[in-house]
């Protein structure tokens, strides 16, 4: 589900916030490049503690994170990459590469959250269009402050991990009784003793999202 990131016009989403695909090639010149910044804060009742599923959802967020920063590089433009989270640089490795460790090495944290990630990085997005990212973990709260004092020219993407929650279905009664280890691995984390917590505050944060979203009037990229 979700439009898919890899045929979005960046450019155009960056001007005028209408999501259009890419049925040529077409250039736009008035942008340098794309400034992604990706937060990781989770206000979920297990925050910072360790758990199966939000290890899980921590890996498909990740890969979506990947395929932003590789459809907006494929459609020509560069890319400046902010994390909310200390990284250590390795020099041996190239622009491309370190975003890449970036992503792969981050985790959820609940110290910094979105509206202060973007308050403190703000004067750092000179010039081109910026991409905020943002998952079920960012509590609406967060998300309503950040409304109140966003920059117009910050567009919003946003991992909505009730999808992916959706999608996940226990194994029929069959299967049940022919493999001892029928359930897949997201199913069988969401059965965890702690996880309902978790998955409770997922889904009625996504549609509390949802709600502030289009009571803005405001497009976001689903990734």
């Amino acid at each position: 589900p979700g439009d898919d990131i890899r045929r979005i016009i960046w450019k155009n989403y960056a001007r005028s916030r209408e999501l259009t695909v890419r049925i040529h090639d077409r250039t736009f010149p008035y942008v340098s490049h794309i400034n992604v910044l990706a937060s990781f804060y989770d206000a979920s009742p297990t925050g910072g503690q360790p758990l199966p599923l939000k290890d899980l959802l921590l890996d498909i967020y990740k890969e979506k994170i990947r395929q932003v920063i590789d459809a907006i590089i494929e459609q020509g433009f560069s890319v400046r990459f902010f994390v909310d989270q200390s990284i250590e640089q390795h020099y041996q490795l190239d622009e491309y590469q370190q975003m890449l460790y970036s992503v792969s090495a981050a985790k959820w944290q609940s110290g910094l959250s979105i509206e202060q990630f973007m308050k403190d990085r703000y004067y750092e997005l000179h010039k081109g269009s910026t991409v905020l990212l943002f998952s079920s973990f960012c509590p609406i709260q967060s998300l309503e402050q950040l409304q109140n004092g966003r920059p117009l020219d910050v567009n919003l993407a946003f991992y909505n991990a009730t999808k992916t929650l959706d999608l996940s279905k226990p194994p029929s009664i069959l299967k049940r009784i022919l493999f001892t280890d029928a359930f897949e691995p997201l199913e069988f984390a969401k059965r965890e003793k702690t996880a309902p917590k978790t998955v409770k505050f997922i889904k009625q944060n996504d549609a509390a999202i949802e709600s502030l979203l289009d009571r803005y009037r405001q497009s976001v990229i689903e990734i």
